[in-house]
């Protein structure tokens, strides 16, 4: 369900193998599910992001039909401002040891930011992975809609300034390039480093997992964030680049296949952008 939040960046807008009274069904039984840990949270906040691009799919749907009106826009743009508040709350609903901690990387490690993240479990790791990537799909529905609107001029039809949009956009890039060098901060945990000129993959003492299966795992459950890190609106080519070498390693070192063909992705969209 996750992959159609963000695959219409690359390829026709797909829809949500659900209808949405489905997918209100499954949220509300979700809730009534006791959350035996931080993951389960997480999956109430996937059916609601799942629950908000079919809104917007039906909303393009209607807009080319002529059936659209302002109180369908506001519902949407609410929809999103409370999904983007729900979801902020996660971290502080946390456990002590899902907490991450952070370390100074040196500057031949090769890595893309100064301050890498390490995690004191692996599910700590994917949970905060999958974290970053929800609130990636957030901003990337987000823009969806505020360009629809711009490109159709609803915008006005709505009582929206175009300028209060342009802030927003602008605003929403930011935050997109924060979670993407977030999802990047981690990868020395998940993947190692080189240091320039050698082709020896070393982990910090205070990398986990440990052995080779145990961060197989770990790759493999991190190539998706990091993909959809290299691939969302707002991100600079150069960080592309770097994200593309990392599911190259994924690819090759960690002998995940899927990893490479996303590589791909990532670079075409790095050279075109």
């Amino acid at each position: 369900m996750s992959t159609c939040l963000i695959t219409d960046i690359t390829h026709p807008v797909q829809e949500v193998p659900f209808t949405i009274p489905e997918l209100l069904t499954l949220h509300d039984a979700l809730l009534q599910t006791p959350f035996v840990s931080p993951r389960s949270q997480l999956q109430v906040h996937l059916c609601k992001l799942a629950i908000l691009h079919s809104h917007i799919s039906e909303f393009t749907i209607n807009l080319n039909s002529g059936h659209t009106s302002p109180t369908t826009i506001t519902n949407i743009l609410n929809s999103i401002n409370t999904t983007t508040h729900h979801l902020s709350q996660w971290p502080n609903s946390l456990p002590k040891d899902w907490i991450y901690n952070t370390m100074v990387v040196p500057s031949d490690w090769n890595q893309w930011t100064p301050i890498a993240h390490t995690y004191s479990s692996f599910w700590a790791a994917n949970d905060w992975a999958r974290y970053r990537t929800l609130q990636i799909c957030t901003c990337h529905l987000r823009l969806r809609f505020y360009h629809l609107l711009t490109t159709t001029n609803q915008a006005n039809t709505a009582c929206i300034s175009l300028d209060s949009l342009a802030g927003d956009i602008s605003t929403t890039h930011v935050k997109i390039r924060n979670l993407a060098n977030d999802i990047c901060a981690s990868m020395l945990y998940h993947l190692g480093y080189k240091c320039m000129g050698s082709a020896e993959r070393l982990y910090p003492i205070e990398a986990y997992p440990q052995g080779k299966y145990a961060r197989l795992m770990s790759a493999s459950q991190v190539t998706w964030p990091l993909y959809v890190a290299g691939i969302v609106e707002g991100v600079d080519a150069a960080q592309r680049v770097w994200i593309a070498s990392q599911l190259d390693v994924i690819g090759g070192d960690a002998g995940v296949q899927q990893a490479s063909a996303m590589a791909e992705v990532v670079r075409e969209l790095a050279l075109r952008k």
